[in-house]
């Protein structure tokens, strides 16, 4: 059984619960309000269209693009990201089909291509001539 101060105590102690609750409720609140009504930032269809568009320009657009990679928002961060990883994807694609290219370019394919590169040749030689 409690007694009278310890009742006190946990009355007490509920009411500043409930006012902390109160309080973080409103501030939740004010947050999804100024975020659209959610509590990340949301993209729209074409910001997405946006962002790939000016992440694509090079230099200024890839360092634009890095640090989106590590943005408060939370969707523009995953879309940044997500970016990234089908960047690697398609550069490892691009490596195997060089090497692809490569190993069948020494099964005798790069002689055909000497061949009409020494033609070429002959006609660059001829056209300064």
């Amino acid at each position: 059984k409690l007694t009278r101060g310890e009742k006190k105590a946990l009355k007490k102690a509920e009411k500043a619960a409930a006012k902390q609750a109160k309080k973080d409720a409103k501030a939740a609140r004010k947050a999804a309000k100024k975020n659209g009504g959610r509590s990340y930032g949301y993209i729209r269809a074409w910001g997405y269209v946006g962002y790939s568009i000016l992440w694509s320009i090079p230099v200024i657009g890839w360092i634009v693009w890095l640090v989106s990679c590590f943005s408060r928002n939370r969707n523009k961060r995953s879309y940044a990201r997500s970016f990234l990883c089908g960047f690697v994807v398609g550069i490892l694609l691009l490596a195997l089909l060089v090497g692809t290219l490569y190993v069948w370019g020494s099964f005798g394919l790069s002689a055909e291509a000497v061949q009409i590169f020494e033609k070429v040749k002959h006609v660059i030689k001829y056209l300064k001539a």
